[in-house]
C-alpha cells in the first residue's frame, strides 16, 4: 500500500504571520492550528514562549482590535446558527405573513441575494407570496 504523504510546507515569515493572526483571533483550539499548519503536536506552546512570536500575536490581536474583525466573526457565526430558525419562520403558516416576509427578507440578506441578481440565464429574481 503506497500511501501519497503530503509534506509539511516550511512556516514562511508569511505562514507565521497567518498563524499569529489565527491565534489572536481565537476562533480555532491550538490544536486546530497546529494540524491545519502542519505542525508537531504541542509546538504552539513554545511558540507563544518566545518573545518574537508573542509580538506577532499581540500585533494581530490589535489589528483585530482595530478592524472589528472579531466582531464580525462572532456575527457570521450567529447569522449562521439562526438561518434553520429564519428558514422556519419563512415556511410556517403560522406565523403573520409579515413577519413571515420579514424573515424571508433577512434570509435574502444573509445569503446575499439583491434586486440586481440573475438566476438561471438571466431571469429576474421573483418571489410570488399567497395571502389568504
Amino acid at each position: 500500500m503506497n500511501e501519497l504523504v503530503e509534506a509539511p510546507q516550511p512556516l514562511t515569515a508569511e505562514r507565521l504571520e497567518k498563524l499569529a493572526y489565527e491565534l489572536a483571533l481565537e476562533y480555532h483550539a491550538p490544536e486546530d492550528l497546529e494540524v491545519q499548519f502542519g505542525l508537531p503536536e504541542g509546538i504552539l506552546a513554545q511558540m507563544l514562549d518566545m518573545p518574537e512570536f508573542q509580538r506577532r500575536v499581540h500585533a494581530a490581536r490589535r489589528q483585530i482590535d482595530e478592524a472589528g474583525d472579531q466582531t464580525r466573526l462572532v456575527a457570521r457565526k450567529m447569522v449562521a446558527e439562526l438561518v434553520p430558525v429564519i428558514a422556519q419562520l419563512v415556511t410556517s403558516k403560522l406565523v403573520d405573513p409579515k413577519d413571515r416576509i420579514a424573515a424571508f427578507k433577512t434570509l435574502k440578506e444573509v445569503a446575499g441575494i439583491t434586486e440586481n441578481d440573475k438566476m438561471g440565464t438571466g431571469g429576474a429574481f421573483a418571489i410570488q407570496i399567497n395571502i389568504g
